[in-house]
């Protein structure tokens, strides 16, 4: 059985006692996110035996991360598992919110890619950063960064108002002279530059439509989303990796410290680790698979990764540096570039 509830409701206090062992509550993103997770992961708990049934605490990451907070001194929090990208997960740690995990009691952690691992949290699912461009609109390939500052595209860069670390990646990547893995804020008077000349979008679907109609010709953003507007579509659309490197954008999930139900919340994680699971995510949304043995076939693999050659391009960011830093960032980012 699968319940859905808001994160409000979820949040207005512990949303179950600590003795009902039946449910484990899960704070995560909805739409397509949730329906995955219900379609792919519940089965997999399912499959464990004597497993809780999962109650869904949809809403944003920022809600989540601050409900986290604020029942910090609580005795039971009102979530068991929660959901959230790898910034905000390391804030959360770095908060002492986080349970550090019992690996012994999620099995299938032992399948996962060992430059994922963490002792806090467990990699669901990750997909790293390109550019996503119009070929109708982009005759040639862009190669660089540098190219979503060139003159002649002014006007038709597309930005989603919420997705910061993006932009603020490549201008710092440019303002640095290499791949730039901590001080995003380095890239701000190059983001300043490039401002003016950018539509901003209040979500991931009007930034895709947009791109997909030629509204705007060119963004930044995770490949997984190229992978879903043209499965959708018949878009003109295609990807690069920018010559100067990259990164992998990554989603979480953890077990917060004063969970009600911490074995149903170990049983949960190590089912979203199920290789089915991680298939069932690669197929679906375009994420790649956190795991080994998801048995994803080598063309799924090159439709969602990025070119073998490239794949020194892609580096691990200075997570830590990031995350202390994030609130600088993400404040800079409203006033300067969205509201400016």
């Amino acid at each position: 059985m699968i319940t859905v509830v808001s994160m409000a409701t979820a949040c207005s206090g512990s949303s179950h006692g600590a003795q009902d062992e039946s449910t484990v509550v899960v704070g995560t993103w909805g739409g397509d996110y949730q329906k995955y997770l219900e379609q792919f992961v519940d089965p997999a708990l399912a499959e464990q035996g004597g497993s809780p049934d999962a109650v869904y605490a949809t809403g944003n990451d920022t809600a989540r991360l601050a409900k986290l907070r604020a029942e910090k001194n609580s005795a039971d929090g009102s979530m068991d598992v929660v959901a959230l990208s790898i910034i905000e997960m390391q804030q959360a740690a770095d908060a002492g919110l986080l349970e550090k995990l019992d690996t012994s009691k999620v099995p299938n952690l032992a399948n996962v890619d060992e430059k994922l691992k963490n002792p806090y949290w467990v990699p669901h699912i990750y997909s790293p950063n390109v550019i996503i461009y119009n070929t109708d609109e982009v005759a040639t390939a862009p190669t660089s960064y540098e190219d979503l500052w060139d003159e002649k595209y002014a006007g038709k860069i597309g930005i989603q108002a919420p997705q910061s670390q993006d932009f603020f990646h490549a201008a710092a990547t440019l303002a640095q002279g290499k791949n730039a893995t901590s001080d995003f804020m380095s890239g701000l008077p190059l983001l300043k530059e490039l401002a003016p000349n950018t539509q901003v979008f209040a979500s991931q679907e009007q930034l895709g439509a947009a791109l997909m109609s030629g509204q705007v010709w060119m963004t930044l953003n995770w490949k997984a989303r190229a992978y879903q507007w043209i499965e959708a579509s018949d878009a003109p659309l295609a990807v690069s990796v920018p010559k100067e490197g990259t990164y992998a954008t990554q989603f979480e999930m953890a077990i917060p410290k004063n969970a009600p139900n911490k074995e149903a919340a170990y049983a949960y994680l190590n089912a979203l680790l199920d290789p089915d699971a991680q298939l069932g995510f690669a197929t679906s949304m375009g994420y790649l698979p956190s795991v080994l043995n998801s048995g994803m076939s080598d063309k799924l693999r090159e439709q969602l990764g990025v070119p073998r050659e490239d794949e020194v391009l892609v580096e691990a960011l200075d997570i830590a540096d990031i995350a202390d830093n994030y609130g600088d960032v993400v404040s800079a980012w409203n006033q300067e570039i969205i509201n400016r």
